[in-house]
C-alpha cells in the first residue's frame, strides 16, 4: 500500500514528530572529546532534573511525568535515550566550535536519520542547533547523577 491519501497524512506528522523528538533527545559535545565524556543526564532546566529522571533498580530512567518538567536525554557511549526515542550516533564531524552529528533514531513507530549540531558553551551546558533554523536552538544542562 503506497503512502497516498489518508495514509500519507498519518506518516507526515509521525515523521516530523520523530525528527523533532530525536533532535531534542540527541547530544554529543564538540569540546569534550566524544560521547563517553558526556555520559550522564541532560535537561533543559537544571532545577527539574529530579523531576525528569528517577532511579529504578540500578538504572536511571525518565519519570512518568518527565514531559511536565521539560526535555531531557540520557547519554551512554554512542547511545542517546530520550523519553520516546533511542538514537545511535553514526558520525561526528567538528566544524569550528560546532560538532555536526548524524544519528539513527527509532521510536515505537518510526526510524529516521537526523543531522544537527552541538556546541559546548560552558562546562555543564551545551546548545543543540538544527542547521538553517537558529530559532530552534535549545540549551541543555548536565544533571547531577542520581544515587
Amino acid at each position: 500500500m503506497g503512502m497516498t491519501g489518508g495514509m500519507f497524512n498519518v506518516w507526515v506528522p509521525v515523521r516530523q514528530t520523530c525528527f523533532v523528538l530525536a533532535l531534542i533527545s540527541l547530544a554529543i559535545a564538540p569540546s569534550r572529546g566524544g560521547a563517553a565524556d558526556l555520559d550522564g543526564l541532560w535537561s533543559t532546566n537544571p532545577d527539574t532534573c529530579k523531576d525528569i529522571f528517577v532511579k529504578r533498580g540500578n538504572d536511571v530512567v525518565f519519570s512518568d511525568k518527565a514531559d511536565m518538567y521539560g526535555s531531557g536525554f540520557i547519554i551512554s557511549g554512542k547511545t542517546i535515550r530520550g523519553k520516546i526515542a533511542v538514537c545511535k550516533v553514526q558520525s561526528m564531524k567538528k566544524s569550528g566550535p560546532t560538532t555536526n552529528i548524524r544519528a539513527a533514531c527509532a521510536t515505537d513507530i518510526s526510524i529516521s536519520t537526523n543531522n544537527f549540531g552541538l556546541r559546548m558553551v560552558e562546562d555543564n551546558k551545551l546548545i543543540r542547533s538544527i542547521p538553517g533554523v537558529p530559532e530552534l536552538d535549545t540549551s541543555y544542562f548536565r544533571c547531577p547523577g542520581l544515587t
